[in-house]
C-alpha cells in the first residue's frame, strides 16, 4: 500500500517558507524537482535492469509512488503561491469578464445545456437497449468499469488507468457532485454527457476567438455537438468527453493569447489536467503552449512550463495513490500488458492510413452503419458502411466543404495564427498515433481529433462572405443533426440485435 505522503510533504512546505523571500529559488524548484526525480528513477531502472531483471513487483510500484512523492513535493511552493493570485485577482478579474460578456456566457451556458440533456437522454435509451450492461459492446469503449471506477466500486485493479492516469481522481469528484443530482446509477452517464456540454461551450468560445463572431462561433459549436463522435460518445459512461474537453481548453487558452489575464499557472493547471485525463494530450498541451509563447526566451519559458507542469501532476497523482491505492501505477502487471495488443504495425502501410483518413476525416463526423461483429465470442458494435442515402448524401456534403475550406486556405497560403497551426499539428499527430496504436478501436478516441479537424477549417470562415458562412454552418448543422438522428436509431436497433444474439 503506498505510503503516507504528508510527513515528507510538510518538509517540503517548511523549507519553502524558510526561502519564500528568494523568488529565484522558488522559480527554480519545479525544474529542481523534475531533475531530482528523473535522476532518481533512471537510477532504480539502471539497477532493476542490469542487477535485479525480472517482471514486474509491487515493490517497483512503490518505488515509482515514493518518485511522484518527492517530484509532488516540489510543486508546493508554486502551488501555494497561485492559489493566493487565484484569490487576489483571478476571482477579481473572472467576474469582471463574466459581467462584460453576460450575454455570451448565458448563450455557451444554454448551448451546454442543451447538448447535455439531448446526450443524457439517448444515453437513458442505450441504457435500456443493453449498451452498458457489458464492456466492449459499443465501438470498444468500456462503460462499465469507468462506472465502477467512478462510483468507487471497482474490483481488484480497475482503478489503474494508464492511458488517463488521473481519471479515478477526477472521475470519483464529478460522481460526487452529480449522484445529488440524479442518483448514483446515472451519475456516470451524466458526468460523461455534462463534459460533452461543456466541449460545445469551450468550442463556442474557440470558434467565436477564430472567426470573430459570436452567431458563428454558435453555430460552429452546434457543428461539432452533431457530429456522431459527440452524439455516441457523450451518451456512453467514458472518459472520451471528459479528454476532449480538456484537449478544447488548451487550444481555447491559445485562442486567447492576446489576454492579459492569462498567466503560465493557468495553462500548467488545464496541462496537468489535459494529461491526466489522456496522458497523450501531452503532445498538444505542448504544441499549444509552444504557439503562445513565441520568440527567443521560447525554450526558456517552455522548459519552465514542462517541470511546473510534471511535479504538479506528480503531486495530484500521488494524492490520487494514497486515497485510492489500487490506483497506483505498475500494481495490475496484468493491465501494463494488455496495453502492447492495441499497438500494432500496419502489414499495408497505405491501406491503414486510407482508413485512419477515413476515420479521421469522415467517421467522427457523419454516422455509419454499425457492424456487427464478434468479439471474444460476443457480439459487439463497429463501424461500419455508409448504406442509407442520407448518410451518403451527409457525407458528400461534408467532404464538399472540407474541400471547399481547404481551397480557400491554400489560396490565401494558410493562416499565420497559431491556433491554425496547433489545430493542424495535433491533427497530425491524432493520424500518426493511430496508424500504429488503436487502431482497431479509433473512432472511440474521436472526440478529440474531429475538433482539431473543425478547428483547422474553421480558419477558413473569416475569409468567406459573413453571410454565405453563417448559411452554410446553419445548413451543416440541420444537415447532421437529422443524419446523425437516424444513426442514433441505428445504433438502438443494432443494440436489439446483439442482446437478441445473446439471448
Amino acid at each position: 500500500m503506498p505510503c503516507n505522503p504528508l510527513p515528507v510533504w510538510f518538509l517540503f512546505a517548511a523549507l519553502a517558507y524558510l526561502g519564500r523571500r528568494d523568488r529565484r529559488l522558488l522559480a527554480r524548484w519545479p525544474l529542481t524537482g523534475l531533475i531530482a526525480s528523473s535522476l532518481l528513477l533512471a537510477a532504480y531502472l539502471g539497477w532493476r535492469i542490469r542487477l535485479h531483471p525480472g517482471p514486474l513487483t509491487e515493490r517497483d510500484a512503490l518505488v515509482l509512488h515514493a518518485v511522484l512523492v518527492l517530484a509532488g513535493g516540489f510543486a508546493l511552493p508554486a502551488l501555494v503561491a497561485w492559489s493566493r493570485a487565484f484569490i487576489r485577482g483571478d476571482l477579481a478579474r473572472a467576474a469582471l469578464w463574466l459581467r462584460r460578456e453576460a450575454r455570451w456566457v448565458l448563450t455557451c451556458g444554454l448551448l451546454a445545456a442543451s447538448a447535455a440533456a439531448v446526450y443524457f437522454l439517448f444515453g437513458t435509451w442505450l441504457a435500456a437497449h443493453g449498451a452498458f450492461q457489458r464492456d466492449t459492446t459499443v465501438y470498444g469503449s468500456d462503460p462499465s468499469r469507468c462506472s465502477r471506477i467512478m462510483a468507487g466500486t471497482a474490483r481488484d485493479f480497475d482503478y489503474t488507468t494508464h492511458k488517463h492516469p488521473l481519471f479515478p481522481l477526477i472521475g470519483r469528484a464529478l460522481f460526487v457532485a452529480a449522484a445529488p443530482c440524479v442518483g448514483p446509477s446515472w451519475a456516470p452517464l451524466a458526468v460523461s454527457s455534462a463534459a460533452g456540454g461543456l466541449c460545445v461551450a469551450l468550442a463556442g468560445v474557440y470558434f467565436r476567438s477564430i472567426t470573430g463572431s459570436r452567431l458563428q462561433g454558435a453555430l460552429a459549436a452546434l457543428l461539432l455537438g452533431s457530429t456522431s463522435a459527440y452524439v455516441l460518445l457523450a451518451a456512453v459512461p467514458e472518459t472520451c468527453t471528459l479528454s476532449a474537453a480538456a484537449l478544447i481548453l488548451l487550444h481555447v487558452l491559445l485562442a486567447g493569447r492576446r489576454s492579459a489575464a492569462l498567466r503560465v499557472r493557468h495553462q500548467v493547471l488545464a496541462a496537468a489536467f489535459a494529461g491526466g485525463m489522456t496522458l497523450l494530450n501531452a503532445v498538444p498541451a505542448l504544441v499549444c503552449f509552444a504557439g503562445r509563447h513565441p520568440g527567443q526566451r521560447r525554450i526558456r519559458v517552455v522548459l519552465r512550463w514542462i517541470a511546473s507542469t510534471a511535479v504538479v501532476g506528480s503531486l495530484l497523482v500521488a494524492v490520487q495513490d494514497w486515497l485510492i491505492p489500487l490506483s497506483t501505477p505498475g500494481l495490475a502487471r496484468e493491465s501494463s500488458a494488455s496495453e502492447l495488443s492495441f499497438v500494432s504495425v500496419p502489414a499495408r502501410p497505405w491501406t491503414a492510413l486510407a482508413g485512419v483518413g477515413r476515420a479521421l476525416l469522415v467517421e467522427g463526423v457523419v454516422g455509419a452503419t454499425p457492424r456487427i461483429a464478434p468479439d471474444m465470442g460476443q457480439p459487439v458494435l463497429h463501424v461500419g458502411r455508409y448504406e442509407t442515402k442520407l448518410a451518403l448524401s451527409a457525407t458528400g456534403l461534408w467532404l464538399l466543404l472540407v474541400l471547399a475550406a481547404l481551397a480557400v486556405l491554400i489560396r490565401a497560403r494558410g493562416d499565420c495564427r497559431p491556433t491554425f497551426w496547433a489545430a493542424g499539428v495535433c491533427l497530425g499527430v491524432a493520424a500518426l498515433l493511430h496508424t500504429f496504436y488503436g487502431r482497431r478501436e479509433i473512432f472511440l478516441y474521436s472526440c478529440t481529433y474531429t475538433f482539431c479537424l473543425m478547428g483547422v477549417l474553421a480558419h477558413a470562415l473569416p475569409r468567406v462572405n459573413y453571410r454565405a458562412a453563417v448559411a452554410i454552418l446553419a445548413v451543416s448543422v440541420g444537415a447532421l443533426a437529422v443524419c446523425n438522428t437516424l444513426y442514433g436509431a441505428q445504433v438502438l436497433a443494432a443494440l436489439d440485435q446483439v442482446r437478441a444474439a445473446r439471448g
